[in-house]
């Protein structure tokens, strides 16, 4: 993942809950349609997924062991 800050850099979620570490990160695998995906680590220490094109929408929620073992799994692909 990259650091940059798209949304113009927003430390909300989408209902509004502050984030913590600051920003949405965008995929380094972004497509260069800009096709991808942006993660944060919320408020409440859970880690949340969403559409880049689609920042206003809701948002997937994962605790953060079951984002790990997700990671670990397509690593290992």
């Amino acid at each position: 993942m990259n650091d940059s800050r798209p949304g113009g850099g927003r430390t909300e979620d989408d209902k509004g809950r502050h984030l913590r570490g600051g920003y949405w990160r965008k995929s380094s695998f972004s497509m260069s349609n800009g096709d991808c995906v942006e993660v944060a680590v919320l408020a409440d220490a859970n880690v949340g997924v969403r559409d880049s094109k689609a920042t206003a929408l809701p948002h997937l929620r994962f605790r953060p062991s079951v984002w790990t073992a997700f990671l670990g799994e397509i690593r290992g692909m």
